[in-house]
């Protein structure tokens, strides 16, 4: 059994590394384009669908019974809905009111709280799955360090766009990667418990980040822009997932 606390100081250092690449990254990436800012969105919403689905998914269907993974999809799927709904109607008057800097500037703080809340449940997944198994865990933290590269490269870029100095871009990602590390904690003390606990923790995670996919993501991506070459790197990433996993 590894430490809770152990598992947590090491996902938030790799979580923290991770983010602030794709965050230096996307910081330098030329914002005049929409099409670079899509693809991105589409590369990141592709990679979490792979790993979810032939990773995450198939292992909770082996540890317990497919009626708790059902179970723990839905609640992952209710509760993100629930954050959406809060986050939205709190800045969706902002957006045709304000100017197009402070637009903006608002955007890049959606797109933070967004991506804080998805490295929350992509940790549980992280933290209950090394409960269960080393070798499963190992393997989905590869696979969401990896997928945390673009997704901090999209808060670069958001953070660009609003025309943050590149230190607070940094510090954007750093945060991102705490929450990695608060997620492995809840997780792993979850999945100590048994392995239905660890199969209900990891569905969540995967309810979650399917719906952050099919409701943030994509549907961002097509008001950016909607150009079939941009959403073939949704395909891309999906295939990318899967060869991680």
């Amino acid at each position: 059994m590894i430490n809770s606390i152990f598992v947590m100081e090491i996902m938030c250092i790799l979580g923290i590394i991770s983010s602030i690449i794709g965050c230096i990254i996307g910081s330098y990436i030329k914002t005049d384009s929409k099409i670079s800012f899509a693809m991105f969105l589409e590369l990141t919403a592709g990679i979490m669908t792979g790993v979810v689905c032939f990773d995450m998914l198939p292992e909770t269907f082996k540890i317990a019974n497919m009626s708790f993974s059902l179970i723990g999809l839905a609640i992952g799927i209710f509760l993100i809905y629930i954050i959406d709904k809060f986050v939205y109607y709190n800045n969706k008057n902002k957006y045709t009111k304000i100017q197009k800097d402070l637009k903006y500037y608002i955007m890049q703080i959606v797109i933070v709280i967004a991506m804080s809340i998805d490295n929350i449940v992509e940790g549980i997944a992280i933290g209950s799955s090394l409960a269960y198994s080393t070798a499963l865990g190992y393997s989905i933290i590869i696979s969401i360090l990896i997928h945390n590269i673009p997704e901090g490269i999209i808060v670069g870029m958001s953070g660009k766009l609003s025309n943050k100095k590149r230190i607070k871009i940094a510090l954007d990602g750093i945060i991102i990667g705490i929450f990695l590390g608060i997620g492995a904690f809840i997780g792993n003390i979850i999945g100590n418990v048994s392995n239905i606990s660890v199969a209900i923790s990891m569905s969540i995670a995967s309810g979650a980040m399917l719906y952050i996919v099919s409701c943030n993501l994509i549907p961002s991506s097509k008001n950016v822009i909607d150009s079939k070459k941009v959403h073939i790197m949704y395909i891309f990433g999906i295939i990318l997932g899967a060869i991680i996993s």
